[in-house]
């Protein structure tokens, strides 16, 4: 049972002359009850000041801080980016690390092929026509085995 039914039930066992005089006592009470909330009022004025002072401060506080958050998520956004940027930069700056170190493991190697071509120069000049076409025969063997790798 809430409080208006409760009120309902009180009421309907009154006399005739008790319920004649109800609404004057509503009246006093409801009187009564905005006087005393004044007097809380006045009395507590300042818990009142009080307290729009700190809804106030903390609605600048909100916005800053909501401002703060939207600064730093465009922030972010853009730190993902240059972050992606500076990842495909690395990863290209490592593949020719690793390229530049296979060539300077295979330097020796390297520089016996690119000697070839003199040491042929020197077998047909000195007569060493059998060394000459063994060096050539080496030389088509390793185009025919590296062929598919890029240079």
């Amino acid at each position: 049972m809430n409080g208006g039914e409760a009120y309902l039930a009180s009421i309907s066992v009154l006399g005739l002359d008790r319920l004649n005089a109800e609404p004057q006592r509503l009246r006093n009470e409801a009187a009564s009850v905005s006087q005393a909330v004044g007097r809380l009022a006045l009395q507590n004025y300042r818990v009142f000041i009080a307290n729009h002072d700190c809804v106030r401060a903390l609605r600048t506080q909100s916005k800053t801080f909501n401002e703060a958050t939207s600064s730093l998520r465009s922030e972010l956004s853009a730190f993902v980016h240059d972050t992606a940027s500076f990842r495909t930069e690395a990863e290209k700056i490592i593949a020719a690390h690793k390229r530049n170190r296979m060539t300077l493991e295979q330097h020796m190697t390297i520089l016996d092929l690119l000697e070839l071509p003199q040491i042929m120069d020197a077998c047909v000049r000195n007569g060493l026509t059998e060394g000459a076409l063994d060096i050539a025969n080496f030389a088509n063997t390793l185009e025919r085995r590296h062929t598919r790798r890029p240079v």
